[in-house]
């Protein structure tokens, strides 16, 4: 006996119907769950990801190299109870840098002899898979006691300590001062000095530490650790001035510092 099976003629598009429903409702929890995820990880506007220099770390960065060049000046040119307001300017850019994978490198691009009043500074990356440089300003107004002329101080006449008090001021440019009466005792005046103006090392005969030709002691000092040997000066040289010193022992001829008499220290 031979039996014909006809299926019923709605069964499959009823079939697809359902399928196609459930799929759906599969689709728009996906949906969802992905679109609360996209919440979880973006909270409010679009914050800066970490593959970005992070601008708040690099003027932390910018404010301690700043920090560090004035305690190395207060050294040299005997600098005390001093006051340093630093002011730094990053351009807007910033934040879209890549962040670097080494530390970023500060470098000087002024000519300036002192980090006071306003600086230029390049702040690069200098590896990774895209460097870059930018331009940075930093303003230094310093505040420290610093010598003036208590009276009218002739020109070719010879300083003493009668001739001089400590006042404190505020500077914000580059420019020069004494600030320890040992720097300008025994030095002539080269020009005229109204009273309460300030004592300039550039106003004075310049009084040489080391001498052209003489015998120095090279002091090298890094990391906490100390270490001396003798050369010979080729230039002569002033307090915190830098000039050319040929050590004995090994003839090689260096920069260094001149830091008291007969004394100089060696430049890292």
């Amino acid at each position: 006996m031979n039996y014909n099976y006809k299926r019923k003629q709605h069964f499959r598009p009823a079939e697809e119907k359902r399928k196609h429903g459930k799929q759906a409702r599969i689709g728009l929890h996906l949906g969802l769950l992905l679109g609360l995820a996209g919440l979880w990880a973006t909270p409010g506007t679009s914050a800066p990801t970490d593959t970005n220099v992070d601008p708040a770390a690099l003027h932390a960065q910018l404010q301690g190299e700043i920090t560090r060049e004035l305690s190395v000046a207060a050294e040299r040119y005997q600098w005390q109870d001093y006051r340093a307001a630093i002011n730094i300017t990053l351009p807007t850019s910033v934040k879209h840098l890549p962040a670097c994978d080494t530390p970023i490198v500060i470098a000087a691009a002024d000519q300036q002899s002192q980090p006071i009043g306003n600086l230029k500074r390049k702040v690069s990356c200098q590896s990774g898979p895209q460097t870059w440089e930018l331009n940075t300003t930093v303003s230094v107004a310093l505040t420290l006691p610093v010598l003036v002329a208590k009276s009218t101080i002739n020109r070719d006449t010879k300083i003493d300590a009668t001739m001089l008090s400590q006042q404190t001021l505020t500077f914000r440019h580059d420019k020069a001062f004494a600030t320890q009466p040992q720097q300008v005792i025994g030095r002539l005046a080269t020009r005229r000095i109204r009273t309460g103006q300030v004592i300039s090392p550039t106003y004075l005969e310049r009084l040489w530490l080391v001498e052209k030709g003489e015998e120095v002691l090279i002091i090298a000092s890094k990391h906490g650790m100390q270490a001396t040997t003798k050369g010979i000066a080729r230039e002569n040289g002033a307090q915190g001035e830098q000039i050319s010193v040929q050590n004995q022992r090994s003839a090689k001829v260096i920069r260094a510092i001149v830091s008291d008499r007969g004394k100089v220290r060696t430049i890292f």
